[in-house]
């Protein structure tokens, strides 16, 4: 299941990259790319539960089952490795830009 995130997310950064590459133009790049990681990581932060205080948390620490609390970090990982693969090209791209 993992992997399926991983694939996903790099084809949406081939195809960011392709489309950056046929236009000559590396904001399309940054756009699709860009927003498929914001998309992932923020995602990602919500079923963390990374953007509630600390009386929040700890109710869902004390709430939650074992399995719960399985499955949820289990989707957090996969949001993260769908997001992972486009920002490392956004800061490739921006990386290469810059010193170029």
């Amino acid at each position: 299941m993992k992997a399926y995130a991983v694939i996903t997310g790099m084809i949406i950064a081939a195809a960011g990259i392709i489309a950056g590459l046929f236009t000559k133009d590396f904001s399309k790049t940054y756009w699709i790319c860009g927003i498929a990681a914001a998309i992932g990581i923020v995602f990602s932060g919500i079923t963390m539960g990374a953007f509630v205080g600390g009386m929040e948390t700890r109710a869902n620490y004390f709430s939650e089952t074992k399995e719960h609390h399985q499955s949820r970090f289990s989707l957090t990982m996969l949001f993260f490795l769908f997001g992972l693969p486009n920002l490392i090209v956004v800061l490739a791209v921006f990386l290469i830009q810059m010193y170029a």
